[in-house]
C-alpha cells in the first residue's frame, strides 16, 4: 500500500485475517487448557491468563462472527 489509503476490500481482508488468527489462537489455547488439567484452571496460572485474554479478543467487535459475514458480503458486492 506504500502510504496510500487502503481500499474497502483491503480493510475487509485485514479484518478477516485478524479474526481468523484470533479464532485459531483461542482454539489452540483452549486445547492446551484442557490438556493442562486442574493446574490451568487456577487464576494465577499463566495458561489461565492466556485463555482469558484469547477468548476476550474473540468477543471484540471487529473479531466476531459478523466479520465473516461482512467479508463475504463485500466480495459479493465487488463482483456485481
Amino acid at each position: 500500500m506504500a502510504g496510500n489509503t487502503p481500499s474497502e476490500e483491503q480493510i475487509s481482508m485485514v479484518r478477516l485475517a485478524t479474526t481468523n488468527v484470533a479464532r485459531k489462537t483461542s482454539e489452540a489455547i483452549r486445547m492446551a487448557y484442557q490438556l493442562s488439567g486442574m493446574d490451568g484452571a487456577y487464576i494465577d496460572h499463566p495458561l489461565s491468563f492466556c485463555m482469558r485474554n484469547a477468548f476476550m479478543l474473540t468477543q471484540y467487535a471487529f473479531m466476531g462472527e459478523v466479520t465473516y459475514q461482512n467479508a463475504d458480503h463485500l466480495k459479493y458486492i465487488s463482483k456485481l
